[in-house]
């Protein structure tokens, strides 16, 4: 065994051209420990390598022992983690005990370790391990490998960590298609024209649309009618237990007062999208519903609205009439997009609004330009956005257009 002291295997190696395998030519002793530092300095084109944000790898293939032998194996390869200097461009490990324990050939191999965890090999050497320092080693039996047959485990090991790396490349290609197509939704979401509303007080209800910074505003003129003009309750109960229990089949719109007194709590029934059943639409105090487009309440406190009454905002849901509370302290976001599904497939694409809501929005959507045999709504609905989900029913690959518009708090 040598003495206590670390022999230095000093390699520089240029990413820039092909390096030959560091052979080094001090021989090793078995039942050493720590006793060689196996140093790599990194460069390209003679100049240091910066190696921040990257860890190392060290593999030492040598020749099976006795035990090993008996076990079936050659070759034993000893995995260790090697330490980085970023700033002077090096990578070293101090080879474990275990790499000490096989008479023989000795085969290293040194790799650097990306943010991805794809390895990259940058250094080879080859040594010799001997029982002793002082006699020539004998192998009457052949049953210590040649460096040749180290170099070719070597070589196999290599190959299959590079089928590794390649997996581990494609699976990180994906992920960046992922992101890209991501970023791609986010960017054409934020294109969409948005929506803002106001409201002053006038002496007549009126809804002037023009555009503000750019996008499109309604400015909703209110006057304080008689008490209670405007809005349309179908009743009033003490709890929203006792509303769901009384009206146990309500249609879309359906709006309660709830509360023991005033001020009572608005509740409207919504059958579409993800976030369905009966939605709290805050106090009723001061609330009146305006005029929009020459178009005036009906019995149920509500204001229908077809696509050409606001320059193309969507008021429709699956091609049916929808209802649309348009109150004070709320806002408008509305947009388009054209997606091509499959034939009998289905397909989805996520919107962003462009300020978030103060609470979840009401989503309504519908198809534009010509009309084809497709079901879509919104899901996943939050205060930020929703999911747009599309079936195709047509029998073949299909344009389809749709529009949609949400409404909620500000």
């Amino acid at each position: 065994m040598s003495e206590a002291r670390t022999f230095l295997i000093e390699q520089t190696v240029d990413l820039a051209r092909v390096n030959p395998i560091h052979r080094y030519m001090q021989a090793m002793e078995r039942g050493d420990a720590g006793a060689h530092e196996w140093r790599v300095t990194v460069t390209r084109g003679a100049k240091v390598m910066y190696l921040d944000g990257l860890k190392a790898r060290c593999y030492i293939t040598r020749a099976a022992n006795a035990k090993e032998r008996e076990e079936g194996l050659d070759t034993v390869t000893i995995v260790q983690d090697a330490q980085v200097s970023p700033a002077a461009g090096m990578v070293s490990c101090v080879l474990d005990a275990a790499c000490y324990e096989g008479v023989g050939a000795v085969a290293g191999m040194m790799r650097l370790i990306g943010e991805d965890g794809a390895e990259t090999t940058i250094a080879k050497m080859t040594a010799a391990l001997e029982s002793n320092a002082a006699g020539a080693l004998r192998d009457p039996q052949g049953l210590i490998p040649t460096l040749e047959i180290l170099l070719a485990q070597v070589e196999r090991m290599e190959t299959g960590t590079s089928a590794m790396e390649e997996a581990t490349e494609a699976a990180a290609e994906q992920a960046q298609a992922a992101r890209t197509a991501a970023a791609a939704a986010k960017a054409a979401a934020a294109e969409i024209d948005g929506m803002t509303v106001s409201y002053h007080e006038a002496e007549e209800l009126s809804a002037e649309i023009t555009k503000k910074n750019g996008v499109k505003h309604i400015e909703f003129g209110l006057c304080r009618g008689a008490p209670g003009y405007g809005l349309r309750f179908m009743g009033i109960y003490k709890s929203l237990s006792g509303l769901m229990d009384a009206v146990p089949s309500p249609s879309q719109g359906d709006m309660y007062l709830v509360g023991k007194e005033a001020p009572y709590e608005i509740f409207m029934y919504n059958a579409y999208g993800s976030v369905g059943g009966w939605i709290s639409l805050g106090e009723a105090s001061g609330i009146g519903v305006v005029c929009v487009c020459g178009k005036y309440p009906d019995e149920q406190g509500h204001v229908s609205l077809s696509g050409s009454d606001i320059s193309g905002v969507v008021t429709s849901v699956n091609g049916e009439c929808g209802k649309i509370m348009i109150l004070p302290g709320h806002r408008v976001f509305s947009g388009s997009v054209e997606l091509t599904v499959a034939a009998d497939a289905s397909d989805s694409i996520g919107i962003m609004f462009e300020r978030p809501f103060d609470g979840i929005p009401e989503v309504m959507i519908t198809q534009s330009g010509t009309p084809v045999l497709a079901s879509f709504a919104a899901d996943a609905v939050t205060e930020r956005g929703f999911t747009l989900m599309v079936e195709n029913y047509s029998g073949a690959q299909t344009d389809i257009a749709l529009r949609w518009m949400a409404i909620g708090y500000e």
